[in-house]
């Protein structure tokens, strides 16, 4: 991810968006979508995405839900996998890179896609040559989620993946710890389909000057009411 990350005591990272503003959907995401079948795979990957959902879905410390989509949101989605096209423009030893739209002002996500490097080979049953598609989607959702890397080198959300490694299929405690601190168990679901901004997020959300509003009309009117009573 060409993202910046946001200053944070703790090993796991939230990436940030172009103004500096942490990163994080404000209501439930829509289930990604694999637009492209991945060669090797018997399913073409459709389980081992649904997995790798699964992992961050089911720590019971958070509210992070995906909704299901279908229709003209499954033909156009806003988050996708796909096999990218040759040549791969990004740098050659990563097995995926994954780019994330968001408002620069808020940090509040709209989307991601999964970009899959042609040129490296897929597995899904721990083949020691090829790449765990399952463990690279887990890492990868981790961006999508608004993470960047962690400094743990034995995190899910490091940097890197190993040919033939399974380890990343499953989270580790620094990636349940960036999990459910900024998605705990009282963030939106779809059911409840609301968000409201923490305190932290206030002056993005453009609140204070809501807030300035009110004296402001007041001096306003106060003003025009003394013109008319001078001009009577």
């Amino acid at each position: 991810m060409a993202l910046g990350l946001a200053a944070n005591s703790a090993a796991w990272q939230r990436a940030n968006s172009d103004h500096g503003v942490p990163l994080r959907w404000t209501r439930a995401p829509p289930m990604p979508v694999l637009l492209d079948p991945v060669p090797g795979l018997q399913d073409g990957g459709v389980a081992a995405l649904a997995a790798a959902v699964s992992a961050w879905t089911a720590p019971a410390c958070t509210g992070l839900k995906v909704i299901a989509t279908a229709g003209a949101a499954a033909a156009t989605p806003t988050n996708a996998v796909v096999m990218a096209s040759e040549p791969w423009t990004h740098e050659p030893g990563d097995a995926a890179y994954t780019t994330v739209h968001s408002d620069p002002r808020t940090g509040a996500i709209a989307g991601a896609r999964i970009e899959l490097n042609p040129a490296v080979s897929f597995a899904d049953d721990g083949a020691a040559d090829r790449v765990d598609l399952q463990a690279l989607l887990v890492h990868e959702l981790g961006h999508v989620w608004g993470f960047g890397h962690s400094r743990i080198r034995g995190a899910t959300l490091f940097a890197g993946i190993r040919a033939g490694s399974i380890h990343k299929r499953r989270l580790q405690p620094d990636d349940v710890a960036g999990l459910c601190a900024v998605y705990p168990a009282a963030w939106p679901t779809a059911a409840m389909g609301q968000y409201e901004p923490a305190p932290d997020e206030m002056h993005e959300s453009g609140t204070p000057w809501l807030l300035l509003l009110g004296p402001l009309g007041l001096l306003l009117a106060l003003g025009l009411i003394w013109r008319l009573l001078r001009a009577n």
